[in-house]
């Protein structure tokens, strides 16, 4: 029981979120952990992430023009740099779905906007498109059907999508 309890404890943020989606019976491409700040200036910022690449994702189309492809590559670079010390290479294509979680790293939101005290799910275009939320907007213009958010109490908010 002991061994159990410590693995339990020395497992990583990463990991939690990386069973959320690979053990998941829902196809979820990415599950993040949106970190909830002190008051008087609460935020969400981003704690972690996963993101797991669909084959229907690597055959939909990438960005719509050779420019803004060449943007997401750059910051890829820059991302990449910043978080694992290493750069990608410059064949890297970035899909839709790709650039919204990485682009989601240097992104901050309102907590009283995704917070509700419950969680939310949000699911096919016509429910995306009503949603006053800058952040279920920015997913289903870049081609996420789904995305739900669970509060955890006194920590933040994981996203699922």
């Amino acid at each position: 029981q002991p061994q159990q309890q410590q693995a339990f404890v020395e497992e990583t943020l990463q990991s939690r979120l990386q069973s959320l989606i690979d053990q998941s019976t829902d196809h979820w491409t990415y599950a993040i952990f949106w970190q909830s700040t002190l008051p008087p200036s609460s935020h969400l910022l981003w704690g972690d992430g996963y993101y797991k690449c669909s084959q229907d994702e690597t055959q939909a189309q990438i960005a719509t023009t050779p420019a803004e492809q060449s943007h997401r590559k750059r910051v890829l670079r820059e991302l990449n740099a910043l978080v694992s010390g290493s750069s990608s290479s410059d064949e890297d294509d970035v899909t839709d779905t790709e650039w919204f979680y990485l682009v989601s790293m240097t992104q901050s939101y309102d907590p009283h906007i995704l917070i509700a005290g419950e969680p939310l799910w949000y699911a096919g275009s016509d429910q995306l498109v009503k949603v006053q939320c800058e952040r279920v907007r920015e997913a289903h213009v870049l081609g996420i059907r789904t995305v739900a958010f669970i509060p955890v109490i006194g920590a933040g908010v994981v996203e699922l999508g």
